[in-house]
């Protein structure tokens, strides 16, 4: 409320005197009246002054609020303005300037539009403006005024034609209000273009430091696209290069890849072929380059480390690479025969497209994550997917150009090194194809490599004075966790030891629950028990005979698979 009543002053004016509440006499301090006072009022033409201080708030004067001859003296004004206002140093400055609609009505506008120096997708982009209307603030952060496509942009303008809200607190999107952000769209555009043609190097740092950001709006803008085409780069297998640098390496022919499972080996096969390969997983980058091939003709294909034209179907009339091939194929894993380069890569494990994705619903099936209409969308899915199972843990592609491949090949089988060389390789191609490894299965990778070069180097690891070595796939395989599998094995080495310990003193010291424990010897007496079983009678030696590959520590984690499928069946009979 407030009155009003006669009142004998010495100058003309008038004074205003606020009673303000306990809960409000905060606004009484006056940094923060100045703060609040800079911020609302800076630009208006009556001086605002804060007790007793003789300068007033808003001294300072805005840019456009002068007459200043357009030019670079302009240019360099306005960009001081903003980095002293804004506290960035601004790649380009556009003032603004009145503008006239398709009806002859002028509108006027004043106010600076700049390039900050960085942004970060989702994170930090800007592509908003603070609105003055008649001088005073009326909102710091106005999304709809700026073009979509202007997220790297922001701004001031200061516009008596646009109408506040009633809460004073934002714009009514009107005619004005849509005259208004169309003139801006088209300043910015001629702004950017003139960049283009007589800033050429400026534009370019203006596209290299909002690059991603810029590439995922330009495919929505096809006027912002031609301008930045040529000059948005891109990550290859060759560095950091724009279009055109990436097609004199690649004439006529734009490669990429857009899926994250087995990049590594990807890129060797790619390179190798001399085939300079746009990496597409950021933002948008496959959307743009797929746009790039529409507008400019340009044949855009996605490469897959499985491409036909990367390998070369090798016969093998005289079988000289059956054995070899039957030891992959014994390792649980299809095998094709081809040449291929680099030659120095002895075979390579790849998967079908989507491979991990389907792996990653199958396991999420099998340990009960979903439930109800959810678990049946998935189970569809899976369904639908007409992918062999064999083929999804991969297919090994044995390369006969590789010379150490041929010379395991030329060992043959009867060989006390074939099988362990053949164990390492297949291991190493393996964990090189990047995918479809669990914590448990990388463990027992590097078991079956120790394994082998023990083999190899003649050392009996397995056993050791007449005592089972414990190994941590043997934990694993059970069911304990790989690090509580590590602990165990770091303060036991043999199951026998272990059977033999203070199963309470050893669970606080591994730091594993008794119960699992208690569970993990009882399993592993079973086991011993079973093997004391096949053993012959008499105790006597029995002349040795050529063993089998063990493959334990792939055939184990193959084998709980198959049984978690089958429980997974019985499951879907019962639903």
């Amino acid at each position: 409320s407030y009155a009003l009543r006669r009142a004998v002053r010495e100058s003309v004016g008038t004074s205003v005197r606020l009673n303000l509440r306990d809960s409000a006499k905060f606004l009484l301090d006056q940094s923060v009246l100045r703060e609040v006072l800079s911020i609302y009022a800076e630009f208006l033409p009556i001086p605002i002054r804060v007790g007793a201080d003789p300068l007033p708030i808003n001294h300072r004067s805005a840019p456009w609020l002068s007459d200043v001859a357009p030019g670079p003296g302009r240019h360099a004004l306005y960009a001081a303005w903003v980095k002293e206002r804004r506290q960035v140093e601004p790649l380009t400055v556009l003032p603004l300037s009145d503008i006239t609609t398709d009806e002859g009505q002028t509108i006027p506008l004043r106010g600076v539009l700049y390039v900050p120096p960085r942004s970060i997708i989702s994170v930090q982009e800007y592509g908003d403006v603070t609105v003055y209307v008649r001088h005073m603030l009326i909102t710091e952060r106005e999304r709809d005024l700026l073009p979509d496509w202007a997220r790297f942009v922001s701004g001031v303008i200061d516009c008596p034609a646009l109408s506040p809200t009633a809460s004073r607190e934002s714009l009514r999107h009107d005619e004005t209000y849509a005259a208004v952000r169309a003139a801006i769209a088209r300043e910015l555009l001629a702004h950017f273009e003139y960049l283009a043609d007589r800033a050429p190097l400026d534009w370019a740092a203006i596209i290299q430091a909002h690059n991603d950001l810029i590439k995922g709006w330009a495919v929505r803008a096809p006027d912002l696209f031609t301008r930045v085409a040529d000059l948005v780069s891109f990550k290859t297998s060759r560095g950091q290069l724009t279009l055109p640098e990436y097609l004199r390496e690649n004439p006529g022919r734009i490669f990429y890849y857009n899926d994250d499972d087995g990049v590594t080996q990807a890129l060797a096969l790619f390179e190798a072929r001399r085939l300079a390969v746009i990496d597409a997983r950021w933002f948008a980058d496959s959307a743009f380059l797929k746009t790039y091939g529409e507008i400019y003709g340009v044949p855009v294909e996605e490469l897959t480390p499985a491409a036909s034209y990367l390998f070369t179907p090798v016969d093998d009339p005289e079988q000289v690479w059956q054995p070899l091939i039957e030891t992959c194929r014994a390792e649980g894993f299809p095998v094709r025969l081809l040449a291929y380069e680099p030659e120095h890569l002895p075979m390579i494990l790849l998967y079908p497209p989507g491979a991990e994705r389907l792996r990653r619903a199958q396991k999420s099936m099998t340990e009960g994550r979903f439930a109800g209409p959810i678990r049946s969308l998935v189970r569809t899915y899976l369904n639908r997917q007409q992918v062999d199972e064999s083929v999804i843990k991969g297919v090994l592609h044995l390369n006969a150009r590789n010379p150490l491949l041929r010379r395991v090949r030329d060992l043959g089988t009867s060989h006390p090194d074939f099988r362990p060389l053949v164990s390492i390789l297949v291991t190493n191609a393996r964990m090189f194809a990047g995918q479809g490894l669990s914590a448990q299965d990388t463990i027992a990778c590097f078991e079956q490599i120790n394994n082998a070069l023990a083999r190899l180097a003649g050392i009996d690891t397995p056993t050791q004075d007449g005592h089972t070595a414990l190994t941590v796939s043997m934990l694993t395989d059970i069911g304990l966790h790989p690090e509580a599998a590590a602990r165990l094995c770091a303060i036991c080495e043999t199951v026998e030891a272990l059977l033999s310990a203070n199963l309470q003193a050893l669970a606080e010291r591994a730091r594993v629950s008794p119960l699992m424990l208690a569970t993990v010897c009882e399993e592993l007496k079973q086991r011993d028990n079973q093997d004391e079983a096949k053993r012959p009678e008499g105790g006597e030696e029995q002349e040795a005979t050529p063993q089998p590959d063990r493959r334990t520590l792939i055939s184990l984690v193959d084998a709980r698979k198959a049984q978690q499928r089958h429980d997974e069946e019985v499951n879907t009979d019962e639903e």
